[in-house]
């Protein structure tokens, strides 16, 4: 079993019933606002499902806001909010800015592993993400921010960090319950 190093972030996340063409205002505000310059080879970002639409699965954790483990890509990820900061104003929108870590373990053994997989006991939820993803540049030695390809890797992107910077995420959620119940799309704001 891989060892997990954690990995902090401050996220903001706000929830909506639907998908995001159905809050125009939202999405247009993502794609367009330009809070800093933007390389010039960076167009719009684009909305891309994950993993081929291959579902993460989440356990279930009754009475839980703050605790996430489920399956990704072959790994075990467990991610906990340490901290909630306050609000803080995003041009015209306000959010709850929130610390989480998150570890991740590979190379787990196929026992853990079944605890995810259809026919468990366990209260679980499949969770299929569309998410358009914007990312930004920090130059700490003189102060400037950019906005680059999304592809680009920044120090929040674990293995290999290769400059500081952030990443601004919105991702659209939907969630089949594993008793075949399903649960509308959630739309969850930048982070």
């Amino acid at each position: 079993m891989a060892g997990g190093i954690p990995l902090a972030s401050h996220e903001v996340r706000w929830f909506f019933e639907g998908r995001a063409e159905d809050h125009l205002d939202l999405k247009e505000w993502f794609e367009t606002t330009e809070p800093v310059e933007k390389d010039a080879a960076v167009g719009p970002p684009s909305w891309k499902g994950r993993l081929g639409d291959q579902p993460d699965v989440y356990l279930q954790i009754p009475g839980s806001e703050d605790l996430g483990i489920k399956w990704r890509e072959g790994e075990l990820q467990i991610k906990g909010r340490t901290a909630m900061l306050g609000t803080q104003a995003f041009g015209i929108h306000h959010g709850c800015v929130e610390r989480w870590v998150k570890w991740s373990y590979a190379k787990m053994p196929n026992e853990l592993q079944m605890l995810f997989a259809e026919g468990t006991q366990l209260p679980r939820v499949s969770v299929r993400k569309t998410r358009a993803l914007r990312k930004l540049h920090l130059d700490t030695m003189v102060g400037t921010a950019q906005e680059v390809e999304a592809k680009t890797f920044l120090i929040t992107d674990y293995p290999q960090p290769s400059s500081w910077g952030t990443k601004h995420e919105h991702t659209a959620v939907s969630a089949g319950l594993s008793d075949g119940a399903q649960q509308g799309p959630i739309s969850k704001g930048p982070q």
